[in-house]
């Protein structure tokens, strides 16, 4: 799992409307901490089973509209949606810790 780019007119269709959860994380596509925090986000999902959850990027430059509605102002931020909530944000590069905990969080809910 990758975290595809997710283009802007994509949004409503992939994350909104979705019953799975998504994981979004907001980068500025060349900036090296945000590049850091998809490898290591890509790394820990590789690793777990997880059948109900996307895992998308989305550049704030290319994507403004989005940018703004979530209020980011701080790459990379992390958010994870589901039925179109926003159920968690972590703002600056995600650690380890924070990441375990929002995954098992995500574990009881697919159970």
């Amino acid at each position: 799992m990758d975290g595809i780019l997710l283009p802007e007119n994509q949004w409503e269709s992939r994350v909104i409307n979705s019953s799975k959860f998504s994981l979004i994380l907001f980068v500025e596509k060349n900036a090296e901490i945000c590049i850091s925090a998809k490898n290591i986000i890509s790394h820990l999902l590789m690793s777990s089973s997880f059948l109900d959850l996307e895992f998308y990027t989305i550049d704030v430059f290319e994507s403004p509209k989005i940018s703004l509605q979530y209020r980011i102002s701080i790459v990379p931020t992390l958010i994870c949606i589901k039925n179109k909530q926003k159920i968690y944000e972590k703002i600056c590069e995600p650690d380890l810790e924070s990441l375990e905990k929002l995954f098992e969080l995500i574990r009881q809910e697919n159970l």
